[in-house]
């Protein structure tokens, strides 16, 4: 192991040496450097996590440096009302309960590779969000950011076979012929700088299928400067977890050197050892089997021009590295760390975040304490007692009912029973200020909780408590929603560089069809801005959505009579099933959009061997389009918006003029005059109106008028 030193700064280690000495060096150096004044915030965030769990009874031992239980009597009592879990969890809930809404906006507007790359990259963070984990990692990032203040996202492209595989064919140069695989693919031939390629089918490569992963990494495990407030200004980070033994030589497989179990790892590998293994106590025990790796980013710099990523043991057998930095923002080449942090609340001069759950522990502590008091007085005091003059000689005096006690006066006096004291009632009043201050400190009241307050009965009144409840998490929403926003640049970007296969999405296209959709890294352009929709991570309650489209039509902004708008209204209150039918509704007007697009197909092939639109309107006639309008079985508000939506495809925009025409004018219109027919004639949509009344008889019924069918 080579040894390192940090007295006298940093200083390069010599390029004489070997590579992998260099590495070791560097990861040793900034791994000690990092280590300065982490124990005393450790210690905090430890101490947060232990109180979650229970362990309320300690305190913290200076000579060793370790929590250890309260050395009290055995009989003083340790009750626990875990106040501080329950307000942990809602507080978690609250910032769980809603997903960021990733948008894509283009950079150069005139530019159509602009704006088609930004409609794919719309799509593809659909994928990669659904795809790289990003849930569980999110939901675990948020429990370490309500407890500690801190959180953090690691964003990497794996490549392990594990993912699967796929048989790529190689490119040829037009040029001078020269054959290459995928993975050694550039655009420009190394031999003739040529730059077109066909494929060959004589080269065929196998390659991992590759996939975007999302992790989740507690504070205990991301070791930086401190004083250093933007992690893109920090001079390198380092990632160290723990993994069994066998699980890292599957993913890892060391040119020198072999994967044993390692047990120094500093501090907080031993804290979080503890949480992992302790159950009565927190005492925690050495985790067998086990190995700790350390992943260390390095952005280029004078000892590394090209800067250093590298996965090290803790006992320095280099797993893998690469001097050449990968994690780079296209195309200004800016280096970047694929880390993304979370705080809390911001404390100035400190990488660090603050929780409340800090403050709520010594609040937590001292209820426990009166708690104790309280049930030592019931325990000691409240209890009547006997007062027995000496020499009295009672008789035995037990708890069974009508008992009777013979004694022999002494001086007149014989055996008497008082009344035990009670706790103080200013013990209650002070248990339930307590409580009161929980909710003052962690700014969670009735509302945020689900509970109604006392005396508020009205719909906007509750709604606005419910805002300015939120209002307390504002901070914590906008750095949740910047990191998700830098979640979704580095995505990208890593799926830019790395990928090597599509990436695949299954989804239903305006027929009511699966389809699948395929996006390849050059469809995702880099003149596109990713931005997290503002106020999407933010929980929003039925009542509050409720709440806003009534202020929205009263303001005149919404309007339910407009059928598109009343559907979408229906969709966000979750209320769409009300409309009878309204699956199959769906379905008849997408099939209404397969057929005629099957018809419109036929009819524009058909256009390339006539003379004129007027000779394809009598095509027309002659072959009129498969689709009917039926005034009383049709959901035509439901079939419009369906209809409307297909005319905004690719597909139906590459159809003539005049079949368009037909289909806005006629079958679109069409849907629109019934619906009004309907009204008029005091129906409901969806549902049989008042045709008039209705007499008795075995005859069959007069057939329906011709406005009533419209093709």
């Amino acid at each position: 192991m080579v040894q390192v030193s940090n007295a006298g700064g940093y200083r390069p280690p010599g390029k004489d040496l070997p590579v992998e000495d260099r590495i070791r060096w560097e990861v040793q150096w900034w791994w000690q450097q990092f280590q300065y004044g982490r124990w005393g915030i450790e210690r905090e965030w430890y101490r947060n996590i232990l109180f979650y769990v229970g362990h309320q009874w300690i305190r913290y031992d200076d000579l060793s440096h370790r929590w250890r239980t309260e050395n009290l009597a055995e009989w003083i009592p340790r009750p626990v009302t875990n106040r501080l879990a329950s307000t942990t969890n809602v507080i978690r809930s609250a910032l769980l309960s809603a997903d960021p809404r990733f948008s894509a906006e283009p950079r150069v507007v005139e530019s159509d590779l602009s704006v088609s790359g930004a409609r794919a990259a719309r799509d593809a963070l659909d994928i990669l969000y659904a795809d790289s984990m990003f849930r569980a990692a999110k939901r675990n990032m948020i429990s370490w950011l309500v407890l500690t203040g801190t959180g953090a996202l690691c964003d990497d492209f794996s490549t392990s076979k594990t993912h699967g595989t796929v048989d790529l064919l190689g490119e040829r140069c037009t040029t001078c012929g020269l054959q290459l695989k995928p993975s050694e693919f550039t655009d420009e031939c190394p031999e003739c700088h040529g730059n077109v390629w066909i494929e060959d089918g004589e080269v065929i490569e196998t390659i991992p299928r590759g996939r975007l992963l999302t992790t989740s990494w507690s504070p205990f495990e991301v070791y930086l400067d401190s004083g250093i407030l933007d992690i893109e200004a920090q001079p390198a980070v380092i990632l160290s977890r723990s993994y069994h033994v066998e699980v890292a030589r599957q993913s890892w497989q060391p040119a020198t050197g072999e994967i044993k179990p390692t047990t120094s790892a500093g501090s907080s590998q031993y804290m979080l050892t503890s949480l992992a293994t302790s159950a009565a106590t927190f005492r925690g025990t050495t985790t067998p089997d086990h190995v700790v790796v350390r992943r260390f980013y390095r952005k280029p710099c004078e000892a590394w021009p090209d800067g250093l990523t590298a996965s090290v043991t803790s006992d320095g057998v280099i797993l893998e590295h690469t001097e050449d930095y990968p994690y780079k923002l296209r195309p200004t080449e800016q280096p970047f760390y694929p880390v993304i942090p979370v705080v809390y609340d911001e404390v100035p001069g400190r990488f660090w975040g603050k929780t409340p759950i800090s403050d709520l522990v010594p609040k937590q502590a001292q209820r426990n304490r009166i708690e104790s008091l309280y049930e030592m007085t019931l325990m000691t005091m409240a209890g009547p007692v006997w007062v027995i003059p000496a020499g009295s000689n009672p008789s035995k005096i037990t708890g069974k009912p009508s008992i009777q006690i013979t004694a022999t006066p002494v001086s007149g006096l014989m055996p008497t029973r008082q009344q035990g004291m009670g706790p103080d009632a200013s013990v209650i009043q002070f248990i339930q200020q307590i409580d009161q201050d929980f909710e003052e400190v962690s700014s969670l009241h009735s509302v945020t909780k689900g509970k109604q307050p006392g005396g508020v009965r009205g719909f906007q009144a509750l709604r606005l408590l419910e805002d300015r409840a939120m209002g307390r998490f504002g901070s914590v929403f906008d750095n949740l929603e910047a990191a998700y926003e830098k979640w979704g640049v580095y995505s990208l970007e890593l799926y830019r560089t790395f990928a090597l296969t599509p990436m695949v999405r299954r989804a239903k296209n305006e027929f009511g069809l699966w389809t699948q959709q395929q996006f390849i890294r050059s469809d995702l352009s880099v003149d596109v801005d990713i931005r997290v929709e503002s106020g999407s991570v933010r929980p929003k309650s039925s009542i509050a959505k409720l709440d806003a489209m009534q202020r929205l039509q009263a303001m005149g902004a919404l309007d339910a009579r407009y059928p598109e708008q009343r559907m979408r209204m229906l969709e966000e209150s979750g209320m769409l099933s009300m409309i009878p039918g309204v699956e199959r509704d769906t379905e008849a007007a997408m099939r209404e959009n397969a057929e005629f697009h099957k018809w419109a197909s036929t009819m524009a092939r058909a256009a390339l061997e006539v003379e004129g639109p007027e000779q394809l309107a009598a095509l027309m006639q002659a072959s009129p389009p498969p689709v009917m309008i039926s005034l009383l079985i049709d959901e035509h508000v439901s079939h419009f918006i369906h209809h409307r939506r297909y005319a905004l495809s690719d597909e139906y925009r590459m159809l003539p003029q005049v079949i368009k025409q037909w289909w806005e004018t006629e079958h679109m219109a069409g849907h629109l005059d019934a619906y009004q027919q309907i009204l008029a004639r005091g129906g409901i949509p969806g549902m049989l109106p008042d045709l008039g009344p209705v007499k008795p008889t075995i005859a069959p019924p007069k057939p329906m008028d011709s406005a009533s069918q419209r093709m």
